[in-house]
């Protein structure tokens, strides 16, 4: 004779069915998550690297300044102030600032105006590039014309000397996906030489 399902034989299989389901939906979001967070890695790689490539080209080309100002006028371990033409459409030399600012990179670009040319503080357009690791960590490094590329080469003790700087390098550290509680991080390090100031340098 059949006989019908109890009340406690319906709670427990109820039961056993809401761990099941939890169980799954656990792993289901665990695998989106991996998913999701992979391509943010990538995209924070690349974006360190598109930032370090673009800073190595304009500091390259450092040069003096259509008002006559000398190449590089601000060299702290956390911001960087130089005039450059690269990345100028029209060729005028740019005076281009990097500095941090609430653990963000940022740049700023100041077009020159007028004849003579002048770099108005008010006219600066202000970039967010990448949010940074640590708002301390030392950013730039700087050389002088005795650097010949060895790893145990001595960096100018700050305050840097202006007039000696030849070489300048960028050290990045991220997170390796877009979240400031990530615990993951990827330092991304270039350097080069100010071609208008170099002394004994190879590149």
């Amino acid at each position: 004779m059949n006989r019908g399902v109890t009340l406690v034989e319906f709670l427990i299989a109820m039961a056993v069915g809401l761990l099941i389901m939890a169980a799954a939906v656990g792993t289901v979001a665990k695998i989106f998550s991996l998913t999701i967070q992979q391509p943010l890695a990538i995209g924070t790689v690349d974006k360190t690297r598109i930032v370090t490539n673009a800073f190595l080209n304009e500091i390259r080309d450092a040069t003096t300044a259509g008002d006559g100002s000398y190449p590089l006028t601000l060299a702290s371990s956390t911001a960087i102030i130089f005039y450059t033409p690269y990345g100028s459409y029209d060729g005028s030399i740019q005076k281009v600032r990097y500095f941090i600012s609430s653990g963000m990179l940022y740049k700023g670009i100041t077009k020159p105006i007028g004849t003579p040319p002048t770099y108005p503080v008010a006219t600066e357009q202000i970039l967010s590039l990448t949010p940074l690791a640590s708002s301390t960590a030392t950013i730039f490094t700087y050389y002088d014309g005795n650097y010949t590329g060895a790893t145990t080469s001595a960096p100018l003790a700050q305050p840097v000397s202006i007039a000696q700087v030849t070489y300048v390098q960028m050290a990045l550290t991220v997170f390796t996906k877009d979240s400031r509680t990530g615990t993951s991080t990827f330092t991304m390090t270039a350097g080069a030489t100010l071609r208008n100031l170099k002394t004994n340098l190879g590149n």
